[in-house]
């Protein structure tokens, strides 16, 4: 008979599998998502070596990549704007 639990994210009730009896999360694709960015920012926080390699790996895929901001704001005008009104909105205090 198999275990159910609860998702932490979505709160939907999942069947416990039997090949990985430490599963905490359900299978939806966007709960796996977040719960690997749930991870990654834990690890930023609590562990300089993986801190130390995500940032390298940031800056080399930037170098590699080095007109990716300036195209993606050509062809992302609404996200470009968005951004300005946010930042705005920031600045003048209003959340």
């Amino acid at each position: 008979m198999s275990e159910t639990r609860r998702c932490p994210y979505c709160q939907s009730s999942f069947l416990l599998s039997a090949y990985r009896p430490q599963q905490r999360v359900c299978g939806q694709p966007d709960c796996q998502r977040r719960r690997r960015a749930d991870y990654h920012r834990k690890k930023l926080a609590t562990d300089p070596e993986y801190r130390q390699g995500a940032g390298e790996s940031q800056k080399q895929w930037r170098e590699e990549h080095p007109g990716y901001q300036k195209q993606y704001r050509k062809d992302h005008p609404q996200a470009v704007e968005r951004n300005r009104q946010q930042q705005h909105a920031d600045a003048s205090g209003i959340l």
